[in-house]
This record gives C-alpha cells, sequence and structure tokens, in this order.
C-alpha cells in the first residue's frame, strides 16, 4: 500500500462535509474473551465483539452546516452517517452510523476557534481500501 499525506483526510455528518479539519483518529477495538480452563497454564481466548471511535480535530467554522450540526446532534444524542475519508478519495475509508459522545470548543487568544469532537460507531461499520 502506497503512503498518503494525512492532510487529505476528510469527513462527513450527516452528508455535510466538514470544513477545516486538522487531524483524525479512528479507533477498532476486540474485547477478547477469556476462556481459559482452570488451572491451564496458558490462557485461550476468542474474539469478541468490536467497538469503533473517532475523534476530529478541527477549526470551528461557526458558518458551517456541519459544524452547526455536530452542536445539535451532541445535545440530542442523535445518530448520524459519519464518513471518513483518510485520503479523501474513495479509498481507505470508514462509515457507518454514530453518535457524538463528546464536543468541547476552545479558542485561544491570537488562535482559531477550534472543535474536538469524539464520536462512536453504534453498529457495523464499513472499511473500504483502495
Amino acid at each position: 500500500m502506497a503512503s498518503v499525506a494525512g492532510y487529505k483526510g476528510t469527513a462527513t455528518w450527516n452528508s455535510n462535509l466538514v470544513a477545516n479539519v486538522v487531524s483524525i483518529e479512528h479507533g477498532l477495538n476486540m474485547e477478547e474473551i477469556d476462556v481459559s480452563a482452570n488451572g491451564a497454564i496458558y490462557k485461550q481466548f476468542l474474539a469478541g465483539q468490536y467497538d469503533s471511535t473517532v475523534s476530529l480535530e478541527l477549526h470551528a467554522d461557526v458558518t458551517d452546516t456541519a459544524v452547526d450540526g455536530l452542536y445539535a446532534d451532541s445535545l440530542t444524542g442523535t445518530a448520524r452517517t459519519l464518513l471518513i475519508k483518510f485520503d479523501g478519495t474513495t479509498g481507505n475509508q470508514v462509515t457507518g452510523s454514530a453518535i457524538i459522545t463528546s464536543l468541547s470548543t476552545s479558542a485561544a487568544q491570537g488562535g482559531a476557534v477550534d472543535l474536538s469532537v469524539t464520536f462512536r460507531y453504534v453498529g457495523a461499520i464499513v472499511f473500504t481500501t483502495s
């Protein structure tokens, strides 16, 4: 697989492209189920359920429809479609229904208004590579 530049990554929330994304982090975790026999020297595990999160950092554009939607949906817990494209194209992307679990805004004197958003996918996700 060829390397790609991180600056090309995009995020789409409820079909609206989120402007000014600075960083994207996706985590996919699988539970481990311990099925070791009592007294066994080596542990044995089964694959458990998956859980997936996304963290976005962006310079907030208060006129952006997607940013308005992020604020509104963070207050209601509404699940929406979240599409992450790591290279900005059709390859290397994750999509599924997600809820916002955390949203924080920061503003430093002389700096941009920044927004940090954490999402949790609430069902199956689709991961596509090119």
